[in-house]
């Protein structure tokens, strides 16, 4: 795997998914040990960042929402290449985090060099008949295959395909989009 990459988690959804990804120290940024778009960058920056960075989390969120356009504008205006993993709310949720997620994406489209966009209830619609705990260990699979597919397509070699990763290809048509910014 590649050492060009580094995963930032943000937030609660971004955190969790980050910790079951498994791969070198994330750096995991919540409410709890960062109160300010300042301290996320110092804890980003106390970490030798590589050039390229995955940062996953739910614009949803009031933490996530408000830190995430900060770190992309910053780590944007040094030259990093961003790819943002998005998890968007589950249609049970409020309105207002339904909102609050379009408009913090809006936000940061264009600092990103790309990101894919994870539709939590895509998931849970697709599976009715299984346990919440199913429904949310698919979701983390599927994100890290996203993560898997970028390390490979960063891999100088090519690499190929894991395991992991073909369970990414398997589950990927459960997203409803994915784009690069013009």
């Amino acid at each position: 795997m590649s050492d060009k990459l580094n995963i930032i988690g943000i937030g609660g959804a971004g955190i969790n998914i980050a910790n079951k990804i498994n791969y070198g120290k994330p750096v995991l940024i919540s409410s709890s040990n960062c109160s300010s778009p300042e301290e996320a960058m110092d804890m980003i920056d106390s970490k030798n960042q590589p050039e390229d960075v995955v940062i996953i989390a739910s614009p949803a969120g009031k933490f996530s929402s408000s830190i995430l356009p900060t770190v992309c504008s910053k780590l944007n205006s040094r030259g990093k290449k961003i790819f943002l993993i998005a998890v968007m709310p589950f249609h049970f949720e409020s309105s207002e985090r339904k909102e609050r997620a379009e408009v913090t994406l809006r936000n940061v489209r264009m600092m990103v060099a790309s990101y894919k966009i994870v539709e939590n209830e895509n998931f849970a619609s697709a599976m009715r008949d299984r346990t919440w705990t199913d429904v949310i260990e698919r979701i983390n699979l599927y994100v890290k295959g996203i993560v898997i597919k970028q390390l490979l397509d960063n891999n100088s070699d090519g690499g190929s395909a894991s395991p992991e990763f073909r369970g990414y290809q398997e589950f990927q048509n459960l997203s409803t989009e994915s784009t690069t910014p013009r």
